[in-house]
């Protein structure tokens, strides 16, 4: 019994630590690819878990056939009921290999407040370019509001896998290179 509870915590700790998922909303008729969550300490005390990020895609249908020219860069917080990401502290900078990337202005914001907590989303829209110029980077340091943090590559890796496993354009599934 032991055996098997050990094999079942191991199989779910591999697959909470890939840095690629896949899922089908049937209701919506779309697939959504995106990389597991990418934890970025910030240097704040008020943050109750971590700071979030997922890149992500969305396609009609259930199998993605090219690889889309735009993504979605989704960040999310938790705190004790403090809004981290007041209004005019919403804007990210992203700073690659010292270089300042602008991204979209106008990010979309949505916020869950619970009995002791504010988990707050953030979501901008970047072009697959963008994307694919992080995962190359070899350091990255981000900014929001009067907090900041920097990438590790553990962290790029998610990104790297992500990007792997996407449609090529022009092709008819994704590729994988494991």
């Amino acid at each position: 019994m032991r055996f098997i509870t050990f094999l079942l915590c191991f199989l779910f700790a591999i697959q909470h630590n890939k840095g690629y998922e896949l899922k089908y909303d049937q209701l919506k008729n779309q697939t959504i690819a995106s990389t597991s969550a990418i934890e970025i300490k910030l240097n704040d005390d008020y943050l109750t878990k971590s700071f979030d990020l997922k890149v992500q895609c969305i396609f009609e249908g259930v199998k993605p056939l090219d690889r889309p020219g735009s993504a979605y860069l989704v960040f999310r917080t938790l705190s004790h009921r403090w809004r981290f990401l007041e209004e005019p502290e919403r804007q990210v900078k992203l700073w690659v290999n010292g270089m300042s990337v602008e991204i979209s202005s106008k990010p979309t914001y949505t916020s869950v407040i619970g009995e002791k907590f504010l988990d707050e989303t953030l979501s901008y829209q970047v072009k697959m370019s963008d994307v694919e110029m992080i995962s190359r980077a070899s350091k990255i340091e981000i900014q929001i509001g009067g907090v900041g943090g920097q990438f590790k590559d553990k962290q790029l890796n998610k990104i790297k896998e992500f990007l792997r496993n996407l449609p090529t354009s022009n092709s008819n599934s994704f590729t994988r290179q494991d």
